[in-house]
């Protein structure tokens, strides 16, 4: 799981993530694979071309929270869960 934030405001007043965290990402995607590595990004971060097959799950300022639920299942899906550990089954 990564996690991006729009801190890094350019030219034109688009945000960006800081380019050595994207970088990591591509790192983790290509030990892990791409559907195994989560990207929780907040709004308004700009996405980059490359992102075929991306698992990316977008946040609202200040509400990383909001994209747990989908954060899990993914887990669950990839096998980073077992069964009964599920906390959303409780």
């Amino acid at each position: 799981m990564c996690v991006l934030s729009a801190g890094r405001l350019m030219e034109g007043g688009q945000r960006r993530a800081n380019e050595e965290l994207v970088h990591r990402v591509g790192m983790f995607q290509g030990y892990y694979g791409f559907g195994r590595v989560a990207i929780l990004a907040e709004e308004g971060c700009e996405p980059w071309s490359n992102n075929a097959g991306l698992v990316r799950m977008d946040f609202p300022p200040g509400r990383i929270d909001s994209v747990f639920v989908e954060l899990e299942r993914m887990l669950a899906r990839e096998g980073f869960l077992g069964p009964g550990r599920r906390r959303s089954d409780r």
